[in-house]
């Protein structure tokens, strides 16, 4: 028992500050965990439920939240809420807004639209999405019979309002009576021009790339015409139509929401907050704006009011007027997010400390450096030069080489092509300079390779420990207090683009490491340290921002919505990655310091970039 006891003692002794950082992050999570449990329960009852869409000829699966008020007397029927996801979000994110509307006795099925969430097929972005919809009113009214059928309203957020309003303009049979759109864009050329500027001069580039390209042709004006909305309003289709948007919200103008909802109406110019319409004959129509982004539209109180009111109106419900801060159930989210990303960082640092012998570097990795670091500085800044001037080309040749959308979900479609493009025209690089500078030398089938490979097995123990120390608390709490996904979509891609983005961040960090560390000599001292960090950040942006010219019209192409912020791609690329690779840098050159392979740090980062893209994201 002493020995036992003394080995946790000395356990604890030198995992002292690893083992702080696991009762903060503890603390964290009970305190996020408090404010969500006071936020999602009490006076409502959520439960999950799954049923296909019976408008889809793949039946794909439509994943929901069914909110039910708890003060329904028995045999009253109630009015209810189909509420659709945003783009790149999940119902989840909504469950403020759907708890709110159900503790004023409204009850509410939320859903996941396809490709996003918990739900099965992929977007189409905005054209068969209304499908899922219709699905979830029959679904609902077939095993709720507590909900009035002739009182069911469309609503939804982004995407979801979109989509909203194109179920209540495409139902067959009347099944929405009512439609709350909280965003809607005329159609996806309109958005996308808005921001990106001609779609055959920028975004016709980069669709290829794109998961989306699977199933819609961005430069197809009749497949932009069927997406369109403002084409298909009438004063009667849909039904008792409101439009609440935010006065800031970056993906419109109040000039296109004027003209959508005049459209609508039948007549113009446009009032806002003016009623139009009536809503026993189903015409009324009504848009409102509030001082609102488009983030948060999501969380805002005016917004809700205005979408409580305009329900409650159109299924002649007696209003409880209700002003709630939707906000503060997000921070709690937060909180227990952090805390269990800090306790799988702290596990993964724990198990670095013990096992750093296990993987430190082998004869492979110090016989290649030993060779490549006898290049002279000409060649070094040659190639740093050929790893930025390459991203010119990566994407174009990986487009003429067929590898375009390897992995389906959006961002990580873009990335893993340039990924193995560039990754491998920068492993060629280094395999040729090697090979011309191995001659006299040892020769490199002499090394112990296979010796490396197992030590580098090893170094993949502390990320892949850590992250599953993060999902072993995160999962179980987000399904319980449904925070939203908590395992990747797929595990087939999630691997995939893992094993991929890890390999070329090692290779890149090892490039990095051959051919500019040793232009800073030794590197102890702090502001030495620092100076290389920043310059490995600095580079790995410019190729990165490099990378993405061939898709843009010119170097200096400017996206955001006019008069409002707008920047070059090339600038908000610099400024969004560089933090990244900062990061990115130091972690290795910690790692090259304590000797050990650079695979710990790449996998860690691409162990999180997976999780991102493919769990809390989850567009595909």
């Amino acid at each position: 028992m002493g020995g036992r006891g003394g080995a946790l003692r000395d356990f604890a002794g030198r995992e002292r500050r690893h083992l702080h950082l696991v009762v903060y992050a503890l603390v964290l999570l009970l305190i996020g965990i408090i404010i969500v449990s006071l936020l999602t329960f009490g006076d409502v009852k959520i439960s999950r439920v799954a049923f296909p869409n019976t408008y889809s000829k793949g039946k794909e699966r439509v994943a929901g939240l069914l909110y039910t008020p708890d003060h329904v007397q028995p045999g009253t029927k109630v009015p209810a809420v189909v509420f659709a996801n945003g783009f790149v979000v999940y119902k989840e994110l909504y469950v403020p807004m759907c708890r709110e509307l159900a503790r004023h006795g409204i009850e509410v099925l939320a859903i996941d639209l396809p490709g996003f969430g918990g739900s099965g097929g992929h977007s189409d972005l905005g054209n068969t999405e209304y499908t899922a919809m219709l699905a979830a009113y029959d679904w609902l009214v077939r095993n709720h019979p507590e909900v009035d059928p002739a009182r069911v309203a469309a609503a939804g957020h982004s995407l979801g309002g979109v989509t909203a309003v194109r179920a209540g303009i495409l139902q067959k049979e009347k099944k929405f009576s009512a439609v709350a759109a909280i965003y809607c864009y005329q159609g996806p050329r309109q958005l996308l021009e808005l921001i990106y500027g001609p779609i055959e001069q920028n975004l016709a580039r980069q669709w290829p790339f794109m998961c989306f390209s699977r199933s819609f042709n961005i430069t197809d004006a009749r497949a932009l015409k069927e997406r369109e909305v403002i084409s298909k309003l009438t004063p009667t289709k849909p039904p008792n139509f409101l439009l609440v948007v935010g006065g800031s919200d970056e993906l419109c103008t109040v000039k296109q929401d004027n003209e959508l909802m005049a459209r609508a109406v039948g007549a113009g110019p446009i009032v806002q907050e003016r009623l139009y319409g009536s809503f026993e004959d189903g015409t009324a129509r009504m848009l409102v704006l509030t001082g609102d982004t488009h983030l948060t539209e999501a969380y805002s109180s005016a917004v809700f009011k205005t979408v409580y009111d305009w329900v409650t109106s159109s299924f002649g419900v007696k209003q409880e007027y209700a002003f709630p801060s939707l906000m503060f159930r997000y921070s709690g989210w937060g909180s227990i997010l952090l805390g269990a990303l800090l306790f799988g960082i702290a596990v993964a640092l724990i198990l670095y400390r013990e096992l750093t012998d296990r993987f430190a570097r082998q004869e492979a990795a110090q016989a290649v450096e030993e060779v490549a670091l006898s290049a002279g500085s000409g060649v070094r800044v040659l190639a740093l030069v050929y790893f930025v001037v390459i991203a010119l080309a990566a994407l174009p040749l990986a487009k003429v080489l067929g590898i375009k959308v390897v992995v389906p979900f959006f961002v990580g479609d873009l990335v893993v092509s340039l990924a193995i493009m560039h990754g491998l025209l920068v492993l060629l690089a280094i395999g040729a300079i090697v090979m011309i500078k191995a001659r006299g030398t040892q020769p490199l089938r002499d090394i112990d390779w296979r010796g490396g490979a197992g030590r580098d097995l090893w170094a993949a123990l502390p990320a892949a420990g850590g992250y599953f120390a993060f999902l072993l608390l995160y999962v179980p709490l987000a399904r319980f207090l449904y925070l939203g996904p908590g395992l990747p979509y797929s595990f087939f891609w999630f691997i995939l683009f893992v094993a991929v983005i890890t390999s070329v961040f090692w290779v890149h960090g090892k490039y990095f490491h051959l051919f500019l560390l040793p232009m800073f000599g030794d590197t102890p001292r702090r502001w030495v340290r620092l100076g290389y960090v920043v310059s490995e950040a600095a580079l790995r942006s410019l190729t990165l921002a490099v990378a993405v010219i061939p898709l843009m019209s010119g170097p200096f192409t400017v996206v955001g919505r006019p008069g409002s912020f707008r920047m070059p791609v090339v600038a908000i690329i610099l400024i969004t990655s560089l933090p990244v690779y900062l990061v990115i840098a130091f972690l290795n050159l910690k790692a090259r310091d304590k000797g050990t392979s650079l695979l710990t740090p790449s996998l860690f980062m691409a162990l999180f970039m997976g999780w991102v893209l493919m769990a809390l994201v989850s567009a595909r």
